[in-house]
């Protein structure tokens, strides 16, 4: 059995994988050491970590060694585990890096602050909203355009391939000329706000770097990808450019998949 734990920003996910039987688990960001102990104790199994919280780890407090595997690299081979050679995976967690996976290789395009992070301060600081549910909720019932200025807000036509509907400016309109805040705006606006705030850059930064390595799809995972309005808003952002998007099933573990891939081709 292969135990993999992923030390992310804002929650720890564990995914055991026994033959192709996995098991998941998350916590919030720390290391659960009794949980990990507890399987090591009972089970055969080879303990893996990745993620950003790796030098936060205390050997002493296991019961085994471990290995550890390079976050960059784990998030790349996604596209391993997904049976690709070559492709662009964003990883949407509490920030968002840009890999493009090449035979094996792994490259650090870019990244960007904007990813769940991002969603859960915006929706505490505009709603005073904890609940990551709610805002969801909210956003359904909401139009992002009372929030964003977009296309037709400053011109009566089309501009080059945009739609009139589209972004100009992420909560541009709630701004005057005379730099006064509109707050008669509604909840459920600024929640629509707050997911096309996060789901258009990062759509719009993918779909740059697959045009420019010529390729016509991107990887998405993370557990922002867990939210279907984002996704929505990913994916017509990317159709623009005539891209397809590939959102991979339990997208939260996606680091774990990419992790497991290395260690188990470093067996063969």
């Amino acid at each position: 059995m292969i135990l993999c734990v992923d030390l992310g920003g804002t929650y720890t996910k564990i995914v055991q994988k026994q033959g192709n039987k996995y098991i998941f688990k998350k916590f919030k960001s720390y290391i659960p050491y009794k949980y990990i102990n507890d399987i090591v104790a009972t089970q055969k199994c080879r303990l893996i970590f990745t993620g950003a919280g790796t030098d936060y780890i205390d050997a002493e407090k296991l019961f085994c060694k471990y290995t550890i595997i390079d976050e960059i690299e784990a998030i790349g081979s996604i596209s391993r585990f997904l049976g690709f050679d070559k492709a662009v995976v964003a990883n949407i967690g509490t920030g968002t890096p840009f890999i493009v996976h090449d035979n094996n290789k792994n490259t650090h395009y870019t990244g960007t602050g904007i990813g769940g992070g991002t969603f859960s301060g915006l929706s505490k600081l505009l709603l005073d909203i904890n609940d990551m549910r709610k805002v969801y909720n909210l956003a359904k019932n909401g139009d992002a355009s009372k929030v964003n200025l977009t296309i037709a807000d400053i011109s009566k036509t089309e501009i080059s391939w945009l739609k009139k509907d589209f972004t100009v400016s992420n909560f541009g309109k709630l701004s005057s000329s005379t730099g006064k805040i509109d707050f008669k705006v509604k909840q459920e606006d600024i929640a629509m706000g707050i997911h096309s705030i996060v789901g258009e850059p990062i759509g719009s930064i993918a779909a740059g770097i697959a045009k420019g390595v010529g390729l016509d799809f991107i990887i998405f995972a993370g557990g922002v990808c867990e939210n279907d309005i984002i996704k929505n808003l990913i994916l017509r952002c990317i159709e623009i450019f005539g891209l397809k998007a590939i959102f991979i099933d339990n997208p939260a573990y996606g680091t774990c998949f990419g992790a497991m891939t290395i260690f188990e081709n470093r067996k063969k």
